[in-house]
């Protein structure tokens, strides 16, 4: 089965001039997105056959879903001559996770409290590590040993902190700050590094924006396939640096927001013919893979609160 893109090629281009090349991350976007609502499990060789058409070789996949594998991110499956490959339970609770920021498309609420994290307490030779996990949380650095959330999960934020065994030794204060203050404003723009991930955004918007029309008018399945797949792993390379401050935080006319309308706009569009193309394309144990979880065609609408399928996320 031969797959030829037209709509897809200047993605499939961009995405071949990045270095080193990304494609285990590409592949766990594939996984997150389209396989994972689908019973979680995928055979080897429809995946290196799907890939083709991106300019990702045989050899390329086989390498990035080993390095998956040994990183556990992946799991495998054998079957006679077939090996079958799907998210570890750990990579699909965390995608699980990070799926409720990608596909909803409300920006969070804000009460106007803050959580200060104090890690004077930390040992000197781990406060870069401690910074390090309370920044992937969202986390930004109000001063040398005080971090900064508007609104953290706080049994997210325990749970990380009894990880790395901090629980202890870090403060937890809550504060009072209202948006609008210029002093903190300022503060809030040096510590989340606004400008450069509005830029990222920027260029997000700038990439797939053209594409507007050219989905409104109809695509082939496999160009589909490939617009969804490259729009969700682009905006989550953006998204997983973003701590999704509350709107009264950020500038005007934030490329943030612009982003995730755009997504709105392309991804509906582009579910049925894309679906079509996985029916076709992706093979699991018992051949054609199961239908999608049904809410998969409510992502990215307001108030989004999405299940994926129970089955058998990341980077």
């Amino acid at each position: 089965m031969t797959f030829v893109l037209d709509a897809a090629r200047p993605l499939a281009a961009q995405f071949r001039t990045r270095q080193p090349p990304r494609t285990g991350s590409l592949i766990v976007s594939i996984f997150g997105d389209s396989v994972l609502p689908r019973g979680g499990e995928i055979w080897l060789g429809s995946l290196i056959r799907v890939l083709a058409p991106v300019g990702v070789s045989e050899r390329m996949v086989r390498s990035a879903v080993f390095r998956l594998v040994q990183d556990g991110v992946l799991r495998s499956r054998t079957v006679g001559r077939r090996s079958f490959y799907a998210l570890t339970p750990s990579s699909r609770e965390a995608f699980e996770a990070s799926s409720r920021r990608i596909y909803t498309l409300d920006g969070p609420a804000w009460s106007g409290r803050w959580c200060l994290a104090l890690v004077a307490g930390v040992a000197a030779d781990r406060r870069a590590h401690v910074r390090r996990e309370l920044g992937w949380l969202g986390f930004g650095q109000f001063g040398p040993d005080v971090l900064a959330h508007p609104g953290i999960d706080r049994e997210a934020l325990d749970r990380v902190l009894g990880d790395i065994g901090c629980r202890e030794t870090v403060v937890l204060l809550d504060a009072a700050g209202d948006a609008g203050d210029a002093a903190l404003d300022r503060l809030v723009h040096a510590a989340w590094d606004l400008d450069t991930l509005a830029a990222g955004y920027a260029a997000f918007n700038r990439l797939f924006d053209p594409l507007r029309d050219v989905v409104r008018a109809g695509v082939t399945p496999a160009d589909a396939f490939f617009i969804r797949i490259f729009l969700v792993h682009e905006y989550r390379r953006v998204l997983l640096r973003d701590p999704r401050l509350p709107d009264s935080l950020l500038p005007g006319e934030w490329a943030g927001t612009a982003a995730r309308q755009l997504c709105a706009a392309l991804y509906p569009g582009l579910m049925t013919a894309s679906e079509r193309f996985i029916d076709n394309a992706m093979e699991g144990d018992g051949g054609r893979l199961p239908d999608a979880h049904s809410s998969v065609r409510q992502r990215f609408a307001t108030g989004w609160r999405g299940q994926v399928a129970r089955a058998v996320p990341t980077a």
